[in-house]
């Protein structure tokens, strides 16, 4: 049996005050991509259940194909993020 092969392919939220990656998903796992300006909900442990992020700006990284594949795939989405007031 062969091995499936994994998609590599992430998105990542970034705060850009803090400096540093705060959430990380499959991209597969993900159905809506917010755009620059809009405000994405991240769940907490503790006494909020959830923190409020505004995306600031959104990068697209990408991969080169194995020969036969199309030419370009997605490896990385960052969402630049603050955190909203």
């Amino acid at each position: 049996m062969a091995a499936e092969k994994e998609d590599p392919s992430y998105v990542e939220l970034f705060d850009i005050a803090k400096n540093e990656k705060i959430a990380e998903a499959a991209l597969p796992a993900i159905k809506f991509l917010p755009r620059t300006g809009e405000r994405i909900f991240v769940p907490v442990k503790g006494s909020k259940p959830w923190d409020s992020y505004t995306v600031r700006a959104v990068e697209y990284f990408l991969g080169e194909s194995s020969p036969g594949e199309p030419s370009l795939y997605f490896v990385k989405i960052t969402l630049y993020v603050e955190e909203s007031k």
